[in-house]
């Protein structure tokens, strides 16, 4: 994996930041890692559904947020903002894959990122990708024995630009920068860690409780993909008591 930062040396000066969050644990963490070293925090959160059968994990998702909201602010007075965005579509129904086609998460998150720059006049969007994140992908690969090729974290950040330019909507405003840990600190420093559980063990214990990442209407299925990492590294996000039913 090539990951050498391409980003200018003061981004890490920015002292008011966009972050995409999803209340799962990289995103999290990247969110607890951004305030702990003193930086003001917008994050930018999708409430994306893609068919009816969506709205349990809604429901679960919107209680996720709401707890780890309560403790962000909490925690950090004044330093943690939350911009919240909703999309209904059936577009992921429509083929086998859009992976490569407009309509991911990904790209609705960038998209509504940049608003929220313009708006604030920020100029980096940190999202959530470590090196431990494809690295667990050759641990667990989403298709076994089809293998994942060669991440380069400025090739992605390069795709993910033409999201940003299509926020931008024309508008007159230096294009903000995607930033990943990855690509940061190169598997130094916030992104030096090897696997989902060393993530995992530096959360906060309140934020360890709360986190999601299932794709299914239950709080962990030990079925979907991103539960599958959770168990191959001896994970396993217990349903909080006080969960809403």
């Amino acid at each position: 994996m090539e990951n050498k930062s391409h980003i200018p040396a003061d981004y890490l000066k920015e002292p008011v930041v966009c972050a995409i969050w999803s209340g799962g644990l990289e995103s999290t963490l990247m969110i607890q890692q951004l305030l702990n070293d003193g930086k003001t925090v917008i994050a930018v959160y999708g409430e994306i559904k893609y068919c009816i059968e969506a709205g349990m994990r809604q429901h679960l998702q919107k209680f996720a947020i709401k707890k780890l909201t309560k403790y962000f602010k909490q925690k950090y007075p004044g330093k943690f903002m939350l911009h919240k965005f909703g999309i209904t579509t059936d577009f992921r129904e429509c083929g086998d894959s859009n992976d490569f086609i407009w309509g991911t998460d990904d790209h609705w998150a960038i998209f509504y990122a940049t608003q929220v720059c313009v708006t604030h006049g920020l100029h980096y969007i940190w999202k959530s990708e470590y090196t431990s994140t494809f690295i667990e992908q050759i641990d667990v690969p989403m298709y076994p024995g089809k293998g994942i090729g060669k991440f380069n974290v400025n090739s992605y950040s390069g795709e993910l630009d033409h999201f940003v330019l299509a926020g931008l909507r024309g508008y007159p405003y230096p294009p903000p920068r995607v930033v990943f840990p990855a690509g940061a600190y190169a598997h130094t420093g916030h992104d030096r860690f090897n696997s989902r559980k060393e993530l995992y063990d530096e959360l906060d214990p309140y934020l360890q409780k709360y986190v999601r990442s299932c794709n299914s209407v239950e709080w962990f299925c030990g079925e979907c993909y991103p539960c599958l990492k959770w168990k191959h590294y001896g994970l396993y996000s217990e349903k909080p008591e006080d969960l809403e039913e």
